[in-house]
């Protein structure tokens, strides 16, 4: 992934919201690096209970692209707040993709309303499962129930 800038107002954190003994209990010993299987488990144990902790106004990625095989993603920018735990809004603007097969794809602007994060944080490895495409159709219906509302304008598909 590449980003070409980022800002972030209003960064709150309240240690008393924070499991330190969970979270730094992920930490790998120095000189050691965990496997990706180990580093998703790992990751779900220490972050849930912390993430209620964490919050900001407004985060922005400018220009972030990100590559997977021989598919280029992007967008021109990348904005979500945090609060509790929760992502309130998370907005991609100019998101475009074009792979070897086909030609651009993407839209005007994607949003996202109330992303409920802590329980896929909770269960990392169904989103790691995703990823390998062994998830069961019933529990990927249900990472629907994390999100209160999505708006997607000038979605581009070419058949």
């Amino acid at each position: 992934m590449r980003i070409e800038g980022m800002t972030i107002d209003d960064v709150r954190l309240r240690p008393c919201g924070c499991n330190w003994p969970a979270l730094l209990a992920v930490i790998p010993p120095p000189g050691t690096t965990p496997t990706p299987a180990q580093g998703a488990r790992d990751a779900g144990k220490g972050w849930p209970a912390s993430m209620r902790a964490w919050g900001s106004e407004n985060a922005e990625m400018h220009g972030p692209q990100w590559t997977h095989r021989k598919a280029l993603s992007g967008s021109s920018t990348m904005r979500f707040n945090l609060e509790d735990g929760k992502v309130g809004e998370f907005a991609m603007e100019g998101f475009n993709a074009r792979t070897p097969e086909r030609a651009h794809h993407g839209s005007g602007a994607l949003r996202l309303k109330s992303l409920d994060n802590r329980q896929p944080l909770a269960n990392i490895g169904a989103c790691t499962q995703i990823r390998h495409k062994s998830l069961p159709p019933d529990q990927a219906l249900r990472l629907f129930l994390l999100l209160e509302g999505a708006e997607m304008k000038g979605l581009v598909v070419p058949l």
